[in-house]
């Protein structure tokens, strides 16, 4: 793990964004050094002492204001699946030895790639419409949910930077190109880009920094799928598929923005009479 020290008196928080998650109360003191876990974004997940208490926490604390850098930063980019909780404390960091984060109840929350000895971490929606990310004992997580329990709910959090011009978008609010970019960069940390036009029916041609797969490929999840029509086309994003039925969002369409729905693979294929280009694979 690579240290950087404090420039300033900062605030941290439970998650890479000051707007999606809350502070943690405490900061990290002018010249204090801190450890950098990793690097997600422009963010840091640092670990660092809690006053002279010898208690450690980690957060998520900007890049902009740690200096010095020492060692190499390891870049992640998280992915999770849904799973059920059962009542549990949570730990800003992996294990008691860390103070406490909060609690979760049985509900459903996002169990990340990130597991270390018997601990995962986690995301899960508090008050106010926020989330926290904290460690949970993996012995508390459930199975992981089926999507086809989440058909008819909005998945995509639209208060998430990935889905404003600040977050790198240059796409108008409601249109599925919007939407597609947005999830893409929020799901799976892809800014995508293109050479030429980006209209929905050019992503499968025109998109630079994506694995492509043609429309006789099965799907897969955390894709993106182009398709032609008489005008600008349309894409959609690949939430996951489960046997022989693709889950997907999208925007501009007839259901609310982000909400999830489900097609068997050969009616998607087809999807709202359109001629599906391919896929582009996100991970």
């Amino acid at each position: 793990m690579a240290t950087g020290i404090a420039v300033n008196q900062t605030t941290v928080y439970y998650g890479p964004s000051s707007s999606t998650y809350p502070s943690e109360g405490s900061y990290v003191g002018p010249n204090e050094t801190v450890t950098i876990v990793w690097q997600e974004g422009s963010w840091y997940y640092i670990e660092y002492y809690v006053g002279t208490t010898g208690t450690k926490k980690r957060m998520y604390i900007p890049t902009s204001a740690l200096s010095s850098i020492s060692g190499s930063v390891t870049t992640r980019t998280l992915s999770g699946i849904a799973k059920t909780s059962s009542p549990a404390i949570t730990y800003a960091g992996p294990g008691t030895g860390y103070a406490t984060a909060g609690s979760v109840g049985t509900e459903s929350v996002t169990a990340f790639n990130e597991v270390s000895v018997s601990y995962t971490f986690i995301e899960y929606n508090i008050s106010g419409g926020q989330k926290k990310r904290a460690y949970i004992n993996t012995n508390n997580l459930g199975s992981s949910d089926s999507l086809a329990n989440l058909v008819g709910t909005v998945l995509a959090d639209f208060n998430n930077s990935s889905y404003s011009s600040s977050g790198g978008t240059h796409y108008s609010v409601g249109q599925c190109t919007w939407y597609c970019w947005g999830r893409a960069k929020e799901k799976c940390g892809k800014s995508i880009t293109f050479t030429g036009s980006s209209n929905g029916c050019d992503w499968y041609a025109n998109a630079n920094n994506c694995t492509k797969a043609g429309p006789s490929s099965t799907p897969v999840g955390n894709s993106i799928a182009s398709f032609s029509d008489s005008g600008y086309g349309h894409v959609v994003f690949i939430e996951g598929v489960e046997g022989d039925t693709v889950y997907f969002t999208e925007a501009h369409s007839w259901c609310p923005d982000g909400q999830l729905q489900a097609k068997s693979i050969s009616e998607f294929r087809t999807l709202w009479g359109k001629t599906l280009n391919g896929y582009l694979l996100l991970q």
